[in-house]
């Protein structure tokens, strides 16, 4: 397995035209809108311009995160700038960016926050599966060294080979990197976990087919599917963090950033579950636009 899994990498990242990594956030974003406009008909449609400008908010989210949690290291280098932009962008500042732009939007256009988070939750799940997917084909956030059939060795130049190269793990020399677990594949599964939260919570809700949200009949409130769906993200992040290897990604105390922002979200989502309970009958398009 873990043989087939380079042979895809080898052939993802050795395209000319576009590298693996850029083709799938490109693929993330298309599928992610492409399923969200199946899932607002009619009247809902004025939601996609709410989404459009979500992932602008994505984008800037994803960076600001990335430098937020390099601080700590920026601080320590004395305040070069090189400590403070060196590295990547967070899947969880991509997903929080998100979905705030899109809330805020979609409560300027007059809709119920939480039924219309409900509408973007499995195109959130869409994003996490197509994103990571890249991520794999381009190194990065690889997980550790790893004995499993599933391990993957990725090549010279690549990240995981970099820092096995600087530890001393291996030889400049050397065809790739030690065998490390193919975390970035671990997390799109979550992914997919997440889609068949949002779907199932949705369909448990009596709304599958109901575009206006009016018909509840398990008296689920607008927004749980979306908090369903955001758990199910922090519970899978939280434990493949433990199989990720990368040094970027950073920690305090016992845990890594990752995993102190999981508990976070799933702090949220029980504040969520323990407010009062709300009328099920919850219009998706309840208020008038902000003016």
């Amino acid at each position: 397995m873990g043989e087939l899994l380079e042979h895809l990498h080898a052939g993802a990242s050795s395209a000319r035209w576009l590298p693996g990594w850029a083709a799938m956030q490109v693929a993330a974003v298309a599928a992610a809108f492409v399923l969200f406009v199946k899932r607002t008909p009619g009247s809902l449609a004025r939601l996609r311009m709410c989404m459009l400008i979500g992932l602008a908010g994505a984008f800037v989210g994803a960076a600001a995160f990335g430098i937020a949690v390099r601080i700590p290291a920026w601080v320590r280098a004395g305040f070069e700038a090189r400590a403070l932009l060196r590295g990547g962008i967070m899947a969880y500042g991509a997903l929080a960016g998100l979905a705030a732009t899109f809330a805020v939007m979609a409560r300027y256009r007059g809709f119920g926050i939480g039924s219309a988070l409900d509408r973007l939750a499995p195109s959130m799940g869409v994003l996490v599966v197509f994103a990571r997917v890249g991520c794999f084909f381009g190194g990065c956030e690889f997980g550790v060294v790893t004995s499993s059939p599933l391990g993957v060795r990725f090549p010279p130049k690549s990240p995981a080979f970099r820092q096995h190269l600087e530890a001393g793990l291996i030889l400049a020399s050397d065809r790739g990197s030690l065998a490390v677990h193919p975390a970035q594949l671990y997390e799109a599964a979550s992914g997919i976990f997440m889609i068949a939260v949002a779907l199932f919570v949705e369909h448990k809700a009596g709304n599958a087919d109901n575009a206006l949200n009016t018909k509840n009949t398990k008296n689920i409130p607008p927004g749980a599917g979306f908090a369903a769906t955001a758990a199910t993200y922090a519970i899978g992040r939280f434990f493949v963090e433990f199989a990720r290897g990368d040094a970027l990604r950073g920690h305090l105390g016992p845990l890594s950033t990752g995993q102190w922002l999981s508990l976070v979200v799933l702090a949220g989502v029980g504040a969520f579950l323990a407010l009062p309970a709300r009328p099920s009958g919850a219009h998706l398009q309840q208020r008038k636009p902000v003016e």
